[in-house]
């Protein structure tokens, strides 16, 4: 019988730490030039696209190691700009959100390194939305994003270690591109209208939860969204505890959210409740620069529920026939 030690060691397998220490110092260079300059809110933006950015680095696009971060940086500051004006209004932002999550799975089933952009952008235009505001606003958000893109894709670019060619994914049937996509639209876009219509507090997580683990099986969306809300209270929690026994200092949290952000890099292959605690925590630290942490980690987790039952109930309802299942590799 496998030890607790056996169980810990496979839960954080594997355990990239080198190379998450290539993608903190972006995180630390702008959160305290943040600080330094009396701009907390917009140092955690730009830290908060530099986090997210960070996990493209080793991820390529045709074969160019700083392409995907790239992209990426410049994909979600139109999506902040967008997703802040859109936001304004409920149904247009509703509509969009949905569109993109179309997006999204259908590059799932199509090329990973194109999905994961594609996943990214969509979570930036959520959380834009959540924030919406005049013109200025908008522009505020999308440049601390394109400034945080920006310094990360410079800091660790053009360093990431070089890998071998992601493997071909398995041949999927054209229907089944559909059946993904819709059921995506349909599950953010119930997800934010939920999110808008009970006024949700941090409501983002709602669309974003039910977008990350939706998968074209049922089996496979329960499962990860067990994950998924099992990570984001278990982080969540860490968080609060931490806030209750450490003064929440500027330099206490910069601390943590490094600590935590490395965490999250280089658990990002491990077990996935473990890579999303180190994620929500990571993110409440980061709002907690300017939000209590143990509201906003209460509000994360109520939406995260939501979204992730969401989530589940449209892969019931839209569960697949059998002949819409992906072909398995070396079928004939």
């Amino acid at each position: 019988m496998a030890s607790l030690s056996d169980h810990v060691r496979n839960a954080v397998a594997p355990f990239r730490w080198r190379e998450a220490l290539n993608c903190a110092p972006a995180i630390a260079l702008l959160l305290i030039a943040g600080l330094v300059i009396g701009k907390p809110l917009e140092g955690a933006i730009a830290a908060g696209a530099a986090f997210s950015v960070g996990f493209g680095a080793y991820r390529r696009i045709r074969s160019k190691p700083w392409l995907a971060m790239s992209l990426t940086a410049a994909a979600m500051t139109a999506a902040a700009f967008l997703g802040s004006t859109i936001g304004q209004y409920p149904l247009p932002f509703t509509l969009c959100s949905a569109t993109l999550a179309a997006l999204v799975a259908w590059f799932a089933l199509y090329e990973e390194n194109i999905w994961w952009i594609a996943l990214e952008t969509a979570i930036a235009f959520f959380v834009a939305g959540y924030f919406a505001g005049p013109l200025d606003v908008a522009l505020d958000r999308a440049l601390a994003v394109a400034i945080g893109g920006t310094v990360q894709t410079l800091l660790v670019g053009f360093l990431r270690e070089r890998e071998g060619p992601i493997p071909a994914q398995a041949p999927v049937r054209p229907a089944l591109f559909q059946a993904h996509a819709f059921r995506a639209a349909a599950s953010v876009g119930i997800a934010t209208w939920l999110a808008l219509t009970f006024k949700l507090g941090n409501g983002y997580w709602a669309p974003m939860t039910a977008l990350i683990v939706l998968k074209p099986g049922l089996r496979d969306t329960g499962v990860r969204g067990l994950f998924r809300v099992a990570g984001t209270v278990g982080g969540c929690a860490a968080a609060s505890l931490f806030a209750l026994a450490f003064p929440s200092t500027p330099a206490v949290l910069v601390v943590a959210i490094l600590v935590c952000a490395w965490l999250a890099y280089a658990l990002q292959r491990a077990n996935y409740a473990v890579f999303s605690a180190a994620v929500s925590a990571t993110v409440v630290f980061l709002l907690a620069l300017h939000e209590p942490e143990a509201v906003g980690a209460v509000r994360r987790v109520i939406a995260t529920l939501a979204g992730g039952g969401v989530a589940l109930a449209v892969a019931y309802l839209g569960r697949r026939p059998p002949m819409l299942r992906p072909t398995p590799r070396g079928a004939a």
